[in-house]
């Protein structure tokens, strides 16, 4: 124990002299960090206002230039020359004067160095003398005028750079003051790390202690005074050392392994469903592989730990107390769900005569019966839309046609119209009960005689209204000889209509949309195709599964039930061929079907 206690006092010694040159070293780069900092941003905000600078006597001598011309032009000297003082009293310039050939000054913000009174009528374009170069602190611009019927003139303007001194003396000052609170910080902050250190080595230490094989808890323990943090620790020890001992009890209690504890281990790990049993403090005793997989836990058995380590669930917590608080009866069900673990069921249940609390969770996974719900309730909620579509139809064309005194043209169009929206009213019936019964596996075919040719003449003129209204070109192309297929019609017109009502559905006004049948050796082919929006690849493979519908937000404008593609491709493999789909976004689609040919016909 002696000698425990001396390796922890080396420990936090060997911490607490490892505080001072990590604080200084910390230090150090700080301040280097802001020094080279505040030279940089010094730097740049030199070279920001030099080009700053640049501009501004630029825009300047644009103007001036301009303005010069005009005024030469007219023989305004007095405004030009007043002109000349103020833009250079007002922007700061060294000097700005307008010079004539041979050095003549007309206008200069310094009075004193006019030396031409009046401007000539003309004079020759001889050559001017160029000052000096400029300083490095100045900036000189030279702009030359053109007097129409004079001859040219000059503009010089001189101004001094920008100083950045007192911006420098900020900075440093800046640098300053942020220095000085980084080391009242950092000083600060070690006194707190020094006292904070004492507690982490001590924790150290008995980490590798315990990584020793060291278990005691006399050894394992730490001073109370060195924080919250160790007392809680020394609760964790007290409350690892009663388990170990409860479980020590426990196997001695246990009888030896047999045929009845075999055989129930065997059947209890065989469940599908999820099984734990926890003590009367939600320790967990035995945990199957089922719940194992169904929480996601992974690494040895999770018996031993508490069960909010295993899922953090407060109505799971709340119902696991209740019903260790009272005697066996009813179950407690409880449903958990998140990203990782889906939908969890899980019912809570006390044992009955255990001499101790024993709690058994039936873990049930339900994502699966969850997200059926969900896609029932769509279902429902796009038949309901789908169904009032057509009804709306029917019933204000059978206000028109009953009108008095109606129209006979009217009357006419509106009998069409309930004609086509209650075929429309009986295919979407046909579709749901279809639907109903493949989901059921009773679906039956009634095979017969089928013309594919003819059926498809009938689809043309079932769906050419609805074309020639939508604005889009409607063809069909079929073959001079088609054999007949066994087949039954009402199926196989169904599945047609389908196809043809989404390539209809989702071609925007102005496309195309073309069903072709050719007949191939041993089979016949039918392919529906559209300029429509098209479905993008990651979705194609996707289209054909119940109730889905594609995430593109022009096909959620769209009613829809999801069951339609799913329906063609069961009634046309019941029929023993296939269908494919060939798209390619905003371009369109061709769905593919195949049907068998009769041997003979083959």
């Amino acid at each position: 124990m002696k000698k425990a206690n001396n390796s922890k006092t080396a420990g936090l010694g060997r911490n607490d002299s490892l505080i001072a040159p990590v604080t200084v070293a910390a230090t150090a780069v700080t301040l280097c960090a802001m020094a080279a900092t505040a030279l940089w941003v010094f730097r740049l905000e030199n070279r920001s206002a030099a080009r700053a600078r640049l501009r501004q006597v630029d825009a300047i001598g644009t103007v001036l230039a301009f303005s010069a011309e005009t005024m030469l032009a007219d023989e305004e000297l007095s405004p030009l020359r007043s002109l000349v003082c103020l833009a250079a009293r007002d922007y700061d310039l060294t000097s700005c004067r307008v010079v004539l050939p041979d050095n003549q000054v007309v206008a200069d913000s310094r009075l004193a160095e006019i030396n031409t009174q009046r401007l000539p009528a003309q004079w020759e374009s001889a050559s001017m003398d160029l000052p000096g170069p400029p300083g490095q602190d100045e900036i000189v611009h030279r702009y030359t005028l053109h007097v129409p019927g004079r001859g040219p003139a000059r503009l010089e303007i001189t101004a001094c750079a920008p100083q950045a001194a007192a911006s420098l003396w900020e900075a440093e000052a800046g640098v300053g003051a942020i220095s000085v609170i980084s080391l009242l910080f950092l000083l600060g902050t070690t006194r707190r790390l020094r006292a904070r250190s004492r507690l982490f080595g001590a924790l150290r230490q008995c980490l590798l202690a315990a990584g020793h094989g060291e278990r005691s808890r006399a050894v394992l323990g730490i001073q109370e005074e060195l924080g919250p943090e160790a007392s809680v620790w020394n609760k964790l020890l007290a409350e690892l050392e009663q388990r170990q001992q409860a479980r020590v009890l426990e196997q001695a209690g246990r009888p030896a392994d047999g045929d009845g504890a075999s055989l129930a281990d065997q059947a209890c790990g065989s469940l599908a469903d999820g099984l734990i049993v926890l003590d009367g403090q939600s320790f967990v005793r035995y945990a199957n592989p089922a719940a194992a997989a169904l929480l996601r836990l992974a690494g040895p058995s999770p018996a031993g730990r508490r069960m909010s380590e295993l899922l953090d669930s407060a109505p799971l917590a709340d119902a696991v107390r209740d019903v260790t608080s009272r005697p066996p009866g009813p179950a407690t069900v409880v449903e958990h769900q998140d990203a990782n673990r889906g939908w969890l069921r899980i019912t809570v249940r006390r044992l009955a005569g255990a001499a101790q609390p024993a709690i058994c969770l039936f873990i049930e996974d339900i994502t699966q019966q969850r997200a059926s719900e969900k896609a029932r309730c769509e279902f429902i909620s796009q038949v309901a839309h789908e169904l009032r579509t057509p009804l709306t139809n029917i019933r204000l064309s059978v206000e028109v046609a009953t009108e008095d005194h109606a129209d006979p043209v009217e009357a006419a169009r509106s009998m069409d119209v309930i004609s086509r929206e209650s075929s429309r009213l009986a295919r979407m019936i046909d579709e749901m009960l279809s639907a109903a019964q493949i989901e059921t596996g009773t679906l039956c075919l009634n095979r017969d005689a089928v013309k594919v040719d003819e059926l498809l003449r009938e689809m043309e003129a079932d769906f050419a209204a609805q074309a020639a209204d939508k604005g889009l070109r409607f063809h069909l192309e079929l073959p001079v000889k088609c054999p007949q297929i066994q087949a039954d019609k009402a199926k196989l017109t169904l599945a047609v209509h389908n196809l043809v009502g989404n390539a209809l559905k989702y071609t925007p006004s102005g496309g195309q949309v073309k069903v072709v049948l050719e007949v191939n050796t041993g089979d016949l082919q039918v392919a529906v195709t559209d300029s429509g929006i098209g479905i993008a690849s990651e979705e194609q493979a996707r289209v054909f599964d119940r109730f889905y519908r594609s995430a593109d937000p022009r096909v959620g404008r769209l009613t829809g039930t999801g069951l339609g593609l799913t329906l063609v491709r069961d009634v046309i493999r019941l029929h023993g061929g296939d269908i494919e789909v060939r798209s390619e976004l905003d371009r369109g689609s061709t769905f593919l079907v195949r049907l068998p040919l009769p041997k003979e016909a083959a």
